[in-house]
């Protein structure tokens, strides 16, 4: 039988994608997997991981035992994994990647949602503290034992790199031990990716789940919440006389559709080649401030305080704009202080359609 060949990720891939080819590898050297690509591999690996079967007692909002029906560290995990992989597809992004980064970003959190984090964080003061991010790290990299030859689940640069930095970078004097990653380049987009694919996850499945509760009154929602507003009215104009259950269903699959629709609409919208990037450079061009680029589309947006993306530059924690984008400007990073990675490749003039 002649061996199986896949298809080669250049023909699924943007330019702009991290691609196999172009990964730093792995700690520990292993031969490849004759079909399955590293990033493959490495979401494998997470699934299999026992902290990943751990995260369903772990609290999201509501603790385990209130209920069948109400999210849990896990199921959360699987629904930004589901939205991280939609957007990536449609961005040409590597969506293996983004998947490995969904499925673990969480890997790390503590018991009883982010209160159990801030106690924890208390208990471990003046000993180094308590992070749920680094605790993911430390659990791909030294406390899963499922392998003899190495600690950990020896998964790619790019992998361990994202979990460092998909939702902050971090201080190289204060945390020395993640030297490895460098502070001063930005992370993959396919991990930028994931911490707005992780908000529209909570946006849309916190009120669900507050909804089905009782905890949040539905008339008050649809009168301060525009985004849901309009998305309960349209589901009422729809399904005429439907009960009050079927409503909301209606109105929270229109949601979370305009959400992860709007995600790489509007990022193709703002695409911009930055000043001083050439179309086809055989390395990305040296990191300096005139080379990160501005954004030049009247629908550039800017991020709130409270993480949401509004062109207002402030609302509840769902903008009443829906207006969402990978950093503010796709491909470029958005908005930060992390300068823009050097890599391999070209740089696209246009976005795939």
């Amino acid at each position: 039988m002649a061996p199986f060949t896949p298809v080669p990720e250049e023909q699924l891939l943007a330019p702009y994608a991290m691609s196999a080819g172009r990964s730093r590898g792995r700690r520990y050297p292993e031969p490849e997997h004759s079909y399955r690509s590293p990033f493959q591999r490495d979401r494998d690996r997470i699934i299999h991981s026992r902290a990943f079967r751990r995260l369903e007692y772990k609290t999201q909002v509501f603790v385990n035992h209130e209920g069948d029906h109400y999210r849990t560290r896990l199921t959360h995990s699987l629904e930004v994994s589901q939205i991280a992989r939609t957007v990536a597809r449609a961005l040409g992004l590597n969506f293996d990647l983004a998947e490995s980064l969904a499925l673990s970003h969480d890997l790390g959190h503590t018991p009883f949602g982010h209160l159990g984090e801030e106690v924890l964080r208390e208990l471990m003061d003046g000993k180094g503290g308590f992070n749920h991010n680094r605790q993911s790290l430390r659990i791909v990299e030294l406390l899963e034992e499922r392998y003899p030859d190495f600690p950990g689940l020896n998964l790619t640069y790019e992998a361990r790199e994202g979990i460092v930095k998909h939702s902050s970078n971090f201080d190289p004097e204060k945390e020395p031990f993640l030297a490895e990653y460098h502070a001063e380049e930005s992370p993959p987009l396919e991990a930028q990716l994931i911490d707005l694919a992780d908000e529209i996850a909570y946006n849309h499945h916190d009120i669900d789940d507050g909804l089905e509760s009782r905890l949040l009154d539905m008339e008050g929602l649809v009168a301060d919440v525009p985004l849901f507003g309009e998305a309960f009215r349209e589901a009422e104009r729809r399904h005429p006389g439907v009960d009050r259950h079927q409503l909301i269903n209606a109105a929270l699959r229109r949601l979370i559709d305009r959400l992860v629709s709007d995600l790489p609409v509007s990022s193709k919208t703002c695409a911009a080649v930055p000043s001083g990037w050439r179309a086809s450079p055989k390395m990305w061009p040296p990191r300096t401030a005139s080379s990160r680029g501005t954004c030049t589309s009247a629908s550039t947006t800017t991020r709130a305080s409270n993480g949401c993306a509004t062109s207002t530059g402030g609302s509840s924690s769902l903008c009443s704009s829906g207006t969402w984008t990978i950093r503010g400007c796709f491909p470029r990073p958005f908005a930060s202080a992390i300068p823009a990675r050097r890599r391999r490749g070209s740089w696209p003039t246009t976005l795939p359609e």
